[in-house]
């Protein structure tokens, strides 16, 4: 339940543009689960923030396969010509 109510929470502020409030939130969430809904969730926050490098790095580091995660890491990979 704490899950879902914070990740709400982060996609609201990312709707709004709030993006360093969603980081804020999406970094204490990813503390307390590293799962890789909450993987996505930061790195979302940190692409949108324009924080390119460090959700490339991130994502690098996890080996994540689902979907979700490699497209986004795809994404990165084209934003810093890698």
């Amino acid at each position: 339940l704490k899950y879902n109510i914070i990740s709400g929470a982060v996609w609201h502020a990312l709707n709004y543009y709030a993006f360093e409030d969603a980081s804020f939130l999406a970094e204490r969430l990813f503390l307390e689960n590293k799962g890789c809904e909450t993987l996505y969730l930061l790195a979302t926050c940190y692409y949108r923030q324009g924080r390119v490098a460090e959700a490339y790095d991130l994502l690098k580091k996890s080996h994540s396969t689902t979907p979700k995660c490699r497209l986004l890491f795809a994404q990165c990979c084209v934003k810093l010509n890698k």
